[in-house]
């Protein structure tokens, strides 16, 4: 067989092996500024209103592996004092109930916290007080609570930045997100669930609030009322994999190209 076919084989294959162990971890990345509404780079669509505060940029990132999932919004300004969150794993995710995870992260007091439901599938918040679209009140369906336990989160940060700005961030363990069962599945039932896990495709449904003010009771919400709110509402947006599997890729790629030029010799 010719050299160069064997190298070719080789580069092949080390091409498999980086693809298939490294990408696992997706990130999206987002910058308001240059952005406008509409069709976004790489694909899909997004709107941006900044009423409830000015975002600079966000970055999200999903290992499908060990469903670890980092969220992070940094702000221009600091009006922002919480927020509500539903991802996918494409399609905008307003309208999927039964099917995603909510997060509503409250910074309005001393200390952040961060709560998981499931998503009614409704254009607003109510996911914490109503767990359907159905007629009537249904009893919310509450996945995790920081108040609860503090086990699934790695790190929940609301901190001033430089330059009058703020950041939002969370690094969570989502297996029992992912591993939840609805108590009001979609048309499908549980095969349906996606929880908050997303791949090459993404979908975001983010409203940011200011005035926020929050009551609890037993680690759940009893009360969510604000001021004034905004939003990020986008789907079918392309993610990327993790930088290091690129790098990965090419030092598997360099030592295959070593290795053909010595059997070569």
């Amino acid at each position: 067989m010719n050299s160069n076919f064997r190298i070719f084989g080789f580069l092949v294959a080390a091409m498999a092996m980086v693809v298939s162990a490294d990408a696992t971890t997706y990130k999206w990345t987002w910058s308001s500024l240059g952005s406008n509404n509409g069709p976004q780079p790489g694909g899909g669509d997004l709107v941006y209103n900044p009423a409830g505060g000015q975002i600079k940029n966000i970055n999200a990132e999903y290992n499908n592996t060990n469903a670890n999932l980092k969220y992070e919004v940094n702000f221009k300004d600091r009006q922002t004092d919480g927020l509500w969150l539903v991802l996918s794993p494409g399609e905008n995710p307003k309208g999927h109930a039964g099917q995603l995870a909510i997060f509503f992260l409250d910074a309005s007091g001393s200390q952040p916290t961060l709560l998981a439901y499931s998503y009614n599938g409704v254009n607003g918040h109510q996911s914490w007080k109503d767990g359907s679209p159905a007629s009537g009140i249904q009893p919310p369906d509450l996945i995790l609570s920081s108040l609860n336990t503090s086990s699934w989160i790695n790190n929940l940060t609301v901190a001033n930045s430089a330059g009058g700005g703020q950041k939002f961030s969370f690094d969570i363990n989502a297996a029992a997100v992912q591993n939840h069962m609805p108590k009001y599945p979609g048309p499908q039932g549980q095969s349906e669930w996606t929880g908050s896990a997303f791949g090459e495709k993404f979908g975001i449904w983010m409203h940011t609030v200011n005035g926020l003010e929050t009551s609890y009771q037993n680690g759940a919400l009893k009360s969510w009322t604000y001021c004034e709110e905004g939003w990020v509402d986008g789907g079918n947006l392309q993610t990327v994999p993790e930088p290091g599997s690129m790098t990965a890729l090419g030092l598997g790629i360099a030592a295959m190209i070593r290795r053909a030029r010595r059997n070569k010799k």
